[in-house]
């Protein structure tokens, strides 16, 4: 089922929720960010999925020493994302 907006009767398009943790690390393995690059792109374009891929397409991947600070604050907040900005 499509999700669609009642209003318009328009599909909605997919959406970063940086409120849900679930979302936020979702994202974070589609674009292939971490959860601080995710944060600034949504913070700089919205939260249009398709805005949020086009700002990290521009960006260098992260890097091996990125991804283990955010699995170590994932293991230290039970796996929450926090702002770690």
């Amino acid at each position: 089922m499509t999700d669609l907006d009642t209003s318009t009767r328009t599909p909605r398009l997919p959406q970063v929720d940086l409120d849900d943790s679930d979302d936020v690390h979702r994202w974070c393995e589609v674009f292939n960010c971490n959860a601080t690059d995710l944060k600034e792109a949504v913070n700089e374009v919205g939260p249009l999925a398709e805005s949020v891929l086009q700002f990290l397409s521009h960006r260098p991947p992260p890097t091996l020493e990125d991804t283990k600070v955010v699995a170590i604050a994932d293991v230290a907040n039970d796996g929450r994302i926090e702002d770690l900005g």
